[in-house]
């Protein structure tokens, strides 16, 4: 079946080629569909796009800090696994780095001394969350001691450590929407002497140019009127690093988890800490932002549904933008290391929307456009339905949900999806994907999706479902060159 669906979409979509997140949301799936077939061909398809068609680039340009720009680094990360001589990152990798959102400044002690406490005071809570580093020499990559990249001001204590450039990077208090990030004064000791600011008067470089009145060097000197002020984009445009929309955590969260496995396994250098921003991104998009409906354990697509009803006076939970959130999640379960200090809440999150879909799930195996509401554009819609059969698998084969509980809603899905969204004229066109979007949309101008209506993102989150549910516990067994799951035993 998933060959079905590949071979039809290769030989029939539409081109020029190109590499925003809808193409590359395609070729994610078809690096799934090469690592569960082994097919050379979806292979070779893959290195075809990112070194001919994309050229290692991404469409907004190397600058760029949009989420949905950064989508085809997920493919060129996956070939970069497979044979790093051939992958180019740079361009990715130029681009998060311009994305962190973490202003900072460098502190030099003037030489290797013994520390083993920080102390950040804020400007108006102006700066809050923030990851200290360490390094020896000028040439040294930075070395992250400490990570506070949750809510947490105050004093931090970490084993003494000889060091003598000491980096603080810093952003945003909840709340704080504007474009400054600042500090009234950063103080560094060391247990011999844990009342003496070392960094005191100690030369100071800073990310983005000071407010002319309160220079940066003013952060260490412990006046009361001190103020540093980096040029952060902390607000919400197209070009904001901040993920305020939900589909932002699907198309560049895993990026941020694998590049993050990879600085800690030195293939890459120790530049950004990418874990601590992966985190603090996530946290902004649901907590600080509000998207997370803990009571429902859904998400709103952006701020604007916080208070966006139904027709008929209810939440609107979008299928594909839930989809894209408990996809991303599996994802970056799937790369993070158990010991990463937030890997419990990611699980925990992505269980708690597991268990709100059982019950939001139709009969006949699918989930509406609107998750709480089935009568605001109610019919089949396989976008997001494929990304939750991808994560419902997942989450099976890996003991994050209980088999008893979710197999028989995943075997639904994927039994709708194949027997239903698949189609078989024309042979293996996957059908009722809703179009682009933001949210559940039916009116004169936008009908339903139908049997045939497709898109590339939709045929990348099915292929990545059958990555998944060819996994399933040996008591099920799937062919997926018919249409129905086979029960075995």
């Amino acid at each position: 079946m998933a060959k079905r669906v590949n071979d039809y979409w290769s030989a029939n979509r539409p081109g020029p080629e190109d590499n925003d997140w809808s193409r590359s949301v395609y070729f994610i799936g078809n690096m799934a569909y090469y690592q569960m077939t082994g097919d050379l061909g979806s292979l070779d398809k893959s290195w075809q796009w990112a070194e001919t068609d994309s050229r290692w680039q991404l469409i907004g340009g190397c600058q760029t800090v949009f989420a949905a720009y950064q989508t085809a680094g997920q493919t060129y990360l996956a070939l970069y696994q497979i044979d790093p001589q051939r992958a180019k990152l740079a361009c990715l990798l130029t681009s998060i780095e311009h994305s962190t959102s973490w202003g900072w400044i460098e502190v030099d002690l003037g030489k290797t001394t013994n520390i083993n406490r920080f102390s950040l005071l804020s400007a108006e809570d102006r700066a809050y969350r923030y990851l200290v580093d360490i390094k020896n020499n000028p040439s040294d990559p930075y070395t992250m001691v400490l990570d506070h990249s949750d809510v947490n001001l105050g004093d931090s204590t970490i084993a003494v450590t000889a060091t003598r450039f000491v980096r603080l990077r810093v952003i945003g208090a909840a709340g704080y929407n504007g474009k400054q990030v600042s500090l009234a004064e950063f103080r560094i000791f060391g247990k011999a002497d844990p009342v003496t600011n070392l960094a005191l008067n100690r030369p100071v470089t800073c990310s983005g140019e000071a407010d002319t009145q309160h220079p940066c060097a003013n952060t260490v000197d412990g006046r009361a009127n001190t103020l540093w002020s980096a040029t952060i984009p902390n607000d919400i445009t197209l070009e904001s690093p901040n993920w305020w929309w939900i589909d932002a955590l699907y198309v560049a969260a895993p990026i941020y988890a694998t590049l993050s496995q990879l600085e800690k396994q030195g293939a890459l250098p120790a530049k950004v800490g990418y874990a601590p921003v992966l985190y603090a991104k996530f946290d902004q998009a649901k907590t600080q932002n509000g998207l997370f409906n803990r009571a429902a354990g859904l998400w709103y697509r952006d701020s604007r549904f916080l208070t966006i009803r139904s027709p008929n006076g209810k939440d609107i939970f979008w299928s594909r933008g839930n989809g894209w959130v408990l996809a991303a999640l599996a994802r970056i379960l799937d790369i993070l290391p158990v010991a990463d200090p937030h890997y419990q809440e990611y699980l925990t999150t992505f269980q708690a929307m597991a268990h709100a879909l059982l019950d939001k799930q139709q009969e006949a195996g699918y989930w509406n456009e609107n998750l709480a509401d089935p009568q605001h554009c109610g019919g089949p819609e396989s976008s997001g339905t494929a990304f939750f059969t991808y994560a419902l698998a997942w989450g099976i084969n890996q003991g994050a949900l209980d088999r008893t509980t979710y197999l028989p809603a995943t075997l639904n899905a994927w039994n709708w999806l194949t027997t239903s969204a698949v189609q078989s004229n024309p042979d293996g066109l996957l059908g009722y994907v809703q179009p682009v979007g933001d949210s559940p949309v039916c009116d004169e101008t936008t009908p339903l999706p139908g049997p045939t209506t497709t898109a590339d993102f939709g045929v990348g989150a099915f292929l990545l479902a059958a990555s998944e549910v060819h996994k399933l516990p040996t008591s099920v067994e799937f062919d997926l060159t018919v249409h129905l799951p086979l029960i075995a035993r």
